[in-house]
């Protein structure tokens, strides 16, 4: 077999210029600068797990802090680096977007049927299509790949979001538990006291029954409450990726206290804030950008219909001949008008998904705003005016008790009263911390998912003050 030097070294060039390599350089590196940047904590990707480990049982040893719980999710949650995962098929694809179809080599032996020496046919043939588009499709699969590197850190700081308000979930529900331990110990102690005087023949059955229901209630109200922290602790795990033995951590069981500044943004700075740190419209900004491309090659596929090309070898009877064979498409029933107008409708689908996008985050994220402010005005109003007011009521009843003016009943139902006002003060500033979160969430980038159904829970007792002494 015999090929000239000539297409040996065309030859040559056409695989070499398809040959590519995967890029040096560390993909993940813009991921881990911009969530350091937003969170100020680490990610990390096929990382060493024992190392890991004894980084997170460190964590875990003592009482578990927010910072130390949204660092042990960005670890160790599975769903974060499946995420990374998708990165890393993102960076294959553009490696393999830059890669030339391989030439297709292709022979024929034929022997004639009244004997005689077989005639061999042989090719090589490079589509000169692939070579054309070639910088269309690696621009393409670069836009998909700057996509998901915002995909991937969305998601990190979007896990560590939800472990936030997670985390204030789960204090919200120690502090109702212990408040409702107080009911259950007051309620108990207003049952006894009617018991005695029933008893004695001092009050009716109906009023003996009417503190008998109170205790009840209060009773299956901390019942309910102690399940809902199980509950929320296991949300909280999955985020954290915890399981067996690590599930059993401690957290600060008290939420932080009420700040005087709500904080955060300017009222008229948070539109402009939401919508250049948005990663959502960054991604979209990459999905038209990745829509348009196909456009233009479809635009020159009307042109370059399919252009293959190569070398030829053929032996017959002895003699051995060589030279360029090659195929052209002729568009003459599909010149690519479908294609065209497909991919224009896709662009302008994108188009008015990136605008409508727009205007949710400025209408989500204003509404967040004003969330936060009436949170604050509400925790603000039970802290200064209910608690306080309660509380009073409380010490006034206690003279009138100890000067025998009230009797007992009235007694525990004013202390009933100031808890209770106690545990609307504790669900509104459980309101505040998380409504801060969200909006957090909005200037980092990320569009939070719908407003979390924290553990708040109508207490029978409340209203069932009304009838009692």
């Amino acid at each position: 077999m015999y090929f000239p030097h000539r297409v040996w070294t065309g030859v040559g060039l056409i695989v070499l210029a398809g040959c590519v390599t995967f890029p040096d350089d560390d993909s993940l590196s813009a991921v881990r600068d911009s969530v350091d940047e937003t969170l100020g904590k680490e990610v990390v990707y096929r990382h060493d797990e024992q190392e890991l480990i004894a980084r997170v049982d460190d964590m875990l040893a003592d009482e578990l802090t927010l910072d130390e719980a949204v660092r042990i999710g960005l670890l160790y949650n599975r769903n974060l680096q499946a995420q990374f995962e998708e990165l890393g098929i993102a960076r294959a694809n553009v490696a393999e977007a830059a890669a030339i179809a391989n030439p297709v080599f292709g022979f024929a032996v034929l022997r004639p049927s009244g004997g005689g020496s077989a005639d061999l046919d042989f090719g090589l043939v490079q589509s000169f299509v692939s070579i054309v588009h070639r910088p269309s499709r690696k621009r393409l699969a670069e836009s998909a790949y700057e996509a998901s590197k915002l995909a991937t850190t969305a998601a990190a700081i979007s896990l560590a979001g939800e472990i936030e308000v997670a985390y204030r979930i789960v204090q919200t529900d120690l502090q109702l538990a212990e408040m409702l331990r107080q009911v259950v110990d007051a309620t108990g102690v207003g049952y006894e006291a009617a018991r005695r005087l029933y008893a004695a023949g001092n009050i009716t059955r109906l009023d003996l029954n009417r503190e008998h229901a109170l205790y009840e209630q209060a009773r299956l109200a901390l019942d309910r409450a102690e399940l809902q922290v199980l509950a929320d602790r296991e949300a909280m795990n999955r985020l954290m990726g915890l399981w067996g033995e690590r599930v059993d951590w401690q957290i600060v069981d008290r939420l932080p206290p009420l700040p005087e500044d709500v904080g955060l943004v300017i009222p008229g700075d948070v539109e402009r804030r939401i919508v250049e740190t948005s990663l959502e419209l960054q991604m979209r900004a990459h999905r038209i950008d990745a829509v348009a491309q196909p456009l233009g090659i479809a635009d020159r596929s009307q042109l370059i219909p399919s252009l293959e090309a190569g070398v030829g070898f053929e032996r017959d009877d002895g003699e051995r001949s060589a030279g360029l064979i090659g195929s052209y498409e002729i568009p003459l029933f599909n010149q690519g008008q479908g294609r065209v107008a497909a991919a224009e409708a896709d662009l302008m689908r994108e188009q008015n998904e990136y605008w409508a996008t727009g205007v949710e985050l400025r209408s989500v994220a204003r509404a967040a705003h004003q969330e936060l402010l009436r949170a604050h005005v509400r925790a603000t109003h039970a802290r200064d005016v209910l608690v306080p007011l309660t509380t009073e009521i409380v010490n006034e009843s206690q003279r009138q008790f100890n000067a025998m003016q009230i009797g007992v009943f009235e007694l525990l139902n004013a202390k009933r009263q100031q808890i209770d006002a106690g545990v609307q003060y504790i669900e509104t500033l459980r309101s505040y911390w998380i409504a801060r979160s969200r909006l957090q969430q909005f200037l980092n980038g990320v569009m939070p998912d719908a407003d979390p159904q924290a553990s708040a829970m109508n207490f029978a007792f409340a209203n069932s003050n009304e009838g009692g002494h």
